[in-house]
């Protein structure tokens, strides 16, 4: 494997000239590979119906239940009111297309001031593209519960310099992520990663934030 400069950052931990740089990085990727690469009939990956997740969602709750932990009972419940609350055709709308599919800060080599490789394009298909952007920006921007409006911006500023990103493009965004992701609530183990821990914490902060992620990324 080729050397590549740069480093890896701890997550939320980005820096303003690294997210703008980091939009700007995934925005070019994504027209490049809109422009260039072929399109598929069908998709790597197919949301879940409401029932799907309820039934994922059930066997979470019932060992969280069976081992008492409360704290993941009163987060998987704000979770079953999401999915019970959810309008279907919000996903209809969701542009199709290659994504990286795993854009997380262990696939992200930064400099200073600057993007200095993606990583890990092994699991690139044809999907949403929109995955690239909210799973990059809770990943980078996403500390102590905390997200940094100043880089999320940035991010955003750099991503519209070549591709179309609204408000309600972004909102929906985050609320696919979740929707793909959210099964990483679970009961806590000793043998969980440190990405799946991380994992969990996005999701449980956008569950938290759902009824106003339109004000949040209001940028």
């Amino acid at each position: 494997m080729e050397d590549l400069d740069g480093s890896l950052i701890e997550p939320g931990t980005i820096h303003p000239s690294q997210a703008y740089s980091l939009g700007l990085t995934i925005g070019q990727m994504h027209q490049l590979l809109f422009e260039t690469a072929p399109v598929r009939q069908t998709l790597h990956w197919n949301l879940p119906t409401k029932t799907e997740m309820l039934q994922n969602w059930r066997k979470r709750w019932e060992e969280a239940k069976s081992l008492a932990c409360d704290q993941t009972m009163k987060q998987l419940e704000v979770q079953q009111k999401i999915i019970d609350g959810l309008e279907w055709d919000l996903f209809s709308s969701c542009e199709k297309g290659w994504a990286h599919w795993d854009l997380f800060v262990d696939n992200i080599l930064f400099h200073s001031d600057s993007v200095a490789a993606l990583l890990d394009f092994d699991r690139m298909h044809y999907v949403y593209p929109e995955f690239d952007i909210s799973r990059a920006v809770l990943s980078c921007c996403l500390l102590n519960n905390k997200l940094d409006m100043t880089c999320t911006t940035a991010f955003i500023s750099g991503y519209r310099q070549y591709r179309n990103l609204s408000h309600s493009k972004l909102v929906r965004s985050m609320k696919l992520t979740w929707w793909k992701e959210s099964s990483w609530l679970q009961v806590a183990k000793t043998t969980d990663s440190r990405p799946m821990i991380r994992f969990r914490e996005e999701m449980i902060w956008l569950a938290n934030q759902w009824d106003v992620l339109e004000d949040v990324f209001d940028v």
